[in-house]
C-alpha cells in the first residue's frame, strides 16, 4: 500500500503485524488519497517506535481519504507530533473515518497532537473508537483525537464514537475524547481518567465551538454525550471541567458527566460541568455531584445527586425515543447507538439519600448525617429531615455561596441537627446554607452551634434573599456563638424576604458593622419590603463596630410581634431592637413605607462611642416610616443627646403609643413616652394596644408580653 497511495484497498482476512515494525502510509507531502475498507476484519499488534517522527501511524498523512469498517488490536505507538493508531493526521472535507476501532491493549504516545484513533484532524468520524491509552509530553491530547478543527465554511464532525482509555500529560490541552476541538461532537463519550497541566476535560480539553470564514459565522454544537473518568489539572488555575476544560462559544445541550475533579484551586477556573465558560448556550447539562465530590461554584454547575441521575425524569428534553435509554434506579442515561459502556452501571455510589425525587411534592428524605452532607452537591431540589443529627466532630461543609446559591427547599419536619461547626474566619457567606436565593426553609431546630466567619454570617444562612422564598418556623437555641467580621445574625446574615417564627438563643459578636441576634442586615429588594413576623432573639450582641441590635442590627423592612432580650453593646447606632432603621425606600418613583409594630425589647444597650452614641432602648437610629405599640425597658448608655430609652434619634417617624420604662432605662423624657415600673405593668398605660389578639399581660406583675410567640 505505501508504493500506491490513491488505490483503493479491502482487507480480506486477519493481519497479525506482530514483529513487524510498521512503516506509516503517506506522509506531509505525500498523502493517503485513497479507501481502506478493513471489511470487518483486525489489524492486530501494530508497533510503531518512531519518537523523533511527525505523522506517525497506521496511517501517518490522509487527505480525504476514506477509511472504514477497520479493527486495530493491541498496539505500540511512538512518535513525535501528530500521532494516532490509525492515522497521525487526517484531513479533507470529502473523506471520512467510518466504524474503526482501536482495541485491546497498548499505548499511543508523543510529543503533541496525540490521539489514540487520530492524532490531528478536521473531516468527519463516525462510529469509532479508542480503548487504548494516550501518553504525550506536550499540547493537545486526547482519547480518541488529539487535536480537532475545521476547514475553510466546513463544520468538522464526530458522530457515535468513543474512548475508554486514560490520557494523561506533562502539557495542556487535554481530553478523554478529544483534547482540543473547533467541530460538533454528538452522540459520543468518553470513560478514561484524564490529567494533564492545564485546559483539562473527561470529554474535551479545549473548545471553541465557532468560526468564521468570509465573514460568516458558524456556529458548532456538542451533544448527547457524556464522561464518565476523573479529570485532574495540575497547574495552579487551571481550567479544569468535569466535561470541558474550557468552551468558548457554540452551544452545549444534553451532557453529563460524573467522574471526580481534582485542581489546585477550585472555583477560579474549575466547574462540575466546564472550567471556563465564555460566550455558550448552555441546556440540558448535569454532574454527579456526589461521585465526582465537586461542590459547585457558579451558575454552569448543575450538580446532581446520584439519585437523580439515575431518573429518567431529571433529564428534561433529552430524546429518550432515539438517542438515550437508561435503566431507572440502576444506571446513568447512556446512548442508544452506541456501546452502552460498564461504568454507566458499576460503582455507583449508593444511599446518598434515604428516598424521595428531590421534587417539593416528594422532597430528598435525610436521615443521616452523611445524607445531610450530600446536599451541598445539588442546591435545586427540596429536602426533608426524617430523623434528629448529630454533627459532632463534624466541620460542616456551607450549602450554596455567592455566584452558586441554595435555591430549593429545606423542611426540617420539627428534627434538630445539633453540634453545628463551622470555622472560616477568612470566607464570606458563612452558615449552615452559605447563600440562598428564593429559597424556602422551614420547620427546622439547630442547637449548640461555634460558627466562626468573616461577612455575612449566620447561624442557618449567612445571606438569605428572594422575594418568593421564605424561612419559617426556624430556631437556634442551646450553646453556642455566631462570631465575624460585619453582617452577622444568630439566624442569619443578610437577609431580603421574608421571616416567620423564627429565633435565636445564641450569642453573636462581631468586629464590624451591621450585627443582630436574629439578622444582621435587614434590607429591600426593587419594590420589596422585607418582613420579619413573629420571631425573637435572646442572646447577647456584642460589637467592636456600629449598628447593632438585640434582633436586627440593620432594618430596612416591616417588622411586627417581635421581641429581643439580650444585652446589646457597640460603638453607636446601638438599639435594643433594632440598631438603625430606616423605614422607607423608593422604587421607580414610588414611595414604600415600613412599620414596627408590636414589638418590645428589655436587654441592656451600651454604645461606646465617645460623642454621639445613637443609642435606644428599643432603636438607636430611627428615620421615617412607623413605630407603633411597642415599648422597652433595659438600662442604656451613652454619650451625647441621642441616646435615650425608647430611641436615640428619631426624625420624620410617626410614633404612636410607644413607651419605656422611665425607673429601669434611666430616662424621664420624652414624657410622653415615659412610664414609670409600676405602668409599665398595667393594661391601662397602653392605649389601643390588642390585648384581645396580640398582647397579653399579668396586671401589676409583669410588662406585656406576645400571645402568639
Amino acid at each position: 500500500m505505501k508504493f500506491d497511495i490513491q488505490s483503493c484497498y479491502v482487507l480480506s482476512n486477519d493481519i497479525d503485524l506482530k514483529n513487524i515494525e510498521w512503516t506509516p502510509i503517506g506522509t506531509n507531502g505525500i498523502p493517503f488519497t485513497g479507501i481502506f475498507d478493513g471489511n470487518g476484519y483486525t489489524i492486530s499488534n501494530l508497533y510503531i517506535n518512531q519518537s523523533t517522527l511527525d505523522y506517525v501511524g497506521f496511517f501517518g498523512y490522509t487527505n480525504n481519504a476514506t477509511i472504514k469498517n477497520l479493527q486495530i488490536k493491541n498496539v505500540s505507538i511512538s512518535g513525535r507530533n501528530y500521532v494516532g493508531a490509525l492515522a497521525g493526521y487526517a484531513v479533507g472535507t470529502s473523506g471520512s473515518i467510518d466504524d474503526c476501532s482501536v482495541g485491546g491493549t497498548g499505548t499511543v504516545s508523543g510529543t503533541g497532537y496525540i490521539g489514540g484513533l487520530v492524532g490531528g484532524f478536521y473531516g468527519n468520524i463516525n462510529g469509532c473508537c479508542s480503548m487504548v491509552n494516550v501518553v504525550s509530553t506536550g499540547n493537545y491530547s486526547g482519547g480518541l483525537v488529539g487535536y480537532y478543527t475545521y476547514s475553510t465554511n466546513f463544520e468538522s464532525n464526530i458522530t457515535r464514537s468513543y474512548a475508554t482509555g486514560d490520557v494523561t500529560s506533562t502539557g495542556s490541552v487535554v481530553g478523554g475524547l478529544v483534547g482540543y476541538c473547533v467541530g460538533n461532537i454528538t452522540e459520543s463519550y468518553a470513560t478514561g481518567n484524564v490529567k494533564g497541566t492545564n485546559y483539562i476535560g473527561g470529554l474535551v480539553g479545549q473548545a471553541n465551538l465557532n468560526f468564521t470564514y468570509n465573514s460568516a459565522i458558524y456556529i458548532c454544537t456538542i451533544s448527547n454525550s457524556f464522561s464518565l473518568g476523573s479529570v485532574t489539572g495540575t497547574n495552579t488555575n487551571a481550567y479544569v471541567g468535569g466535561l470541558l476544560g474550557y468552551v468558548s462559544g457554540g452551544i452545549l445541550k444534553n451532557c453529563y458527566c460524573t467522574g471526580s475533579i481534582i485542581a489546585n484551586s477550585q472555583g477560579v477556573y474549575t466547574g462540575g460541568i466546564i472550567g471556563y465558560i465564555s460566550s455558550v448556550t448552555m441546556t440540558g447539562c448535569y454532574y454527579d455531584g456526589v461521585a465526582s465530590g465537586y461542590i459547585p461554584q457558579d451558575s454552569y454547575d448543575v450538580g446532581k445527586l446520584t439519585s437523580a441521575m439515575t431518573k429518567q425524569s431529571t433529564f428534561t428534553g433529552w430524546n429518550f425515543s432515539a438517542i438515550w435509554a437508561i435503566t431507572p434506579g440502576v444506571s446513568y442515561p447512556y446512548l442508544k447507538n452506541v456501546t452502552k459502556p460498564a461504568e454507566v452501571i458499576t460503582n455507583l455510589p449508593t444511599g446518598d439519600v434515604a428516598g424521595g425525587n428531590g421534587t417539593p411534592s416528594n422532597p430528598y428524605i435525610i436521615k443521616t448525617a452523611e445524607q445531610l452532607i450530600n446536599i451541598k452537591y445539588d442546591l435545586q431540589s427540596s429536602y426533608k429531615l426524617d430523623s434528629n443529627i448529630d454533627l459532632t466532630n463534624t466541620e460542616w461543609t456551607i450549602v450554596g455561596k455567592n455566584g452558586a446559591p441554595f435555591t430549593g427547599s429545606f423542611d426540617g419536619n420539627g428534627y434538630t441537627i445539633s453540634n453545628l461547626y463551622i470555622n472560616q474566619p477568612t470566607l464570606d457567606y458563612v452558615g449552615f446554607f452559605g447563600y440562598t436565593n428564593n429559597a424556602n426553609i422551614k420547620n427546622l431546630q439547630i442547637k449548640n452551634v461555634s460558627i466562626s466567619g468573616r461577612n455575612y454570617v449566620g447561624t442557618l444562612a449567612g445571606y438569605a434573599a428572594g422575594t418568593s422564598g421564605s424561612i419559617d418556623d426556624c430556631s437556634v437555641d442551646g450553646i453556642g456563638t455566631v462570631s465575624g467580621t460585619g453582617y452577622i445574625g444568630g439566624l442569619v446574615g443578610g437577609f431580603y424576604g421574608n421571616i416567620s417564627g423564627c429565633s435565636s438563643m445564641v450569642n453573636v459578636v462581631s468586629t464590624g458593622n451591621y450585627s443582630g441576634g436574629l439578622v444582621g442586615h435587614c434590607t429591600y429588594s426593587t419594590n420589596f419590603a422585607s418582613n420579619i413576623t413573629r420571631s425573637y432573639a435572646t442572646g447577647d450582641v456584642t460589637s467592636t463596630g456600629s449598628t447593632v441590635g438585640g434582633l436586627v442590627g440593620y432594618c430596612v423592612g416591616n417588622i411586627t410581634e417581635s421581641y429581643a432580650t439580650g444585652n446589646v453593646k457597640g460603638t453607636n447606632y446601638i438599639g435594643g431592637l433594632v440598631g438603625q432603621a430606616n423605614l422607607n425606600f423608593t422604587y421607580s418613583s414610588k414611595n414604600y413605607t415600613c412599620q414596627i409594630n408590636d414589638c418590645y425589647a428589655n436587654g441592656n444597650v451600651t454604645a461606646t462611642n465617645s460623642s454621639n452614641g445613637y443609642a435606644g432602648g428599643l432603636i438607636g437610629y430611627l428615620y421615617s416610616g412607623i413605630l407603633k405599640n411597642s415599648y422597652s425597658v433595659g438600662k442604656v448608655t451613652g454619650v451625647g443627646s441621642t441616646v435615650g430609652g425608647l430611641h436615640g434619634y428619631v426624625s420624620s417617624t410617626t410614633v404612636t403609643n410607644c413607651y419605656f420604662d422611665s425607673n429601669t432605662t434611666g430616662f424621664t423624657s420624652p414624657a410622653a413616652q415615659a412610664r414609670s415600673t409600676t405602668q409599665m405593668m398595667q393594661q391601662s398605660n397602653y392605649l389601643n394596644w390588642d390585648f384581645l389578639n396580640i398582647w397579653s399581660i399579668n396586671e401589676g406583675s409583669s410588662y406585656p408580653s406576645l400571645r402568639n410567640i
